[in-house]
């Protein structure tokens, strides 16, 4: 079974960003990341996973913005064997940002509590109105 991972460059580390089946879309998806130059590197690794050996050899397929540097760095870092269990993916997955999510979450708990103020302030404004009503019968 093969597989085609895009791997991002992100804080001095690879991390995986998506699992494609289809080797022309992986590569295009890696060069379109690449050219938006969000991250410092991109890269495509095929896992080829055999099921008689329960083995995964790996080799990168392309490389762009640091990976290419990387890449010279460390001769010999692709083709070696791991095991691993069967790898499953469309290339369909969401790509998990994790810098979104602390500036939501402030965002969401402003609005609450402001709402809460107006209905609290339109509330005291009724009431005094209705008691200003009622004293001039």
């Amino acid at each position: 079974m093969r597989s085609f991972e895009i791997q991002i460059y992100k804080d001095r580390k690879w991390k995986m960003n998506s699992v494609y089946d289809d080797l022309n879309l992986a590569i295009d998806e890696a060069k379109r990341v690449d050219e938006g130059c969000r991250y410092a590197g991109v890269r495509v690794i095929e896992d080829n996973y055999d099921e008689a050996t329960n083995q995964t050899t790996s080799r990168t397929l392309f490389s762009g913005g640091a990976a290419k540097t990387e890449k010279s760095k460390k001769p010999g870092a692709t083709a070696k064997p791991k095991s691993t269990g069967p790898r499953t993916g469309t290339g369909r997955e969401p790509v998990r940002k994790s810098g979104a999510k602390a500036t939501a979450k402030k965002s969401k708990f402003l609005v609450p509590v402001l709402v809460l103020l107006v209905v609290f302030l339109g509330g005291l404004v009724a009431l005094f109105g209705l008691q200003q009503i009622a004293s001039l019968k």
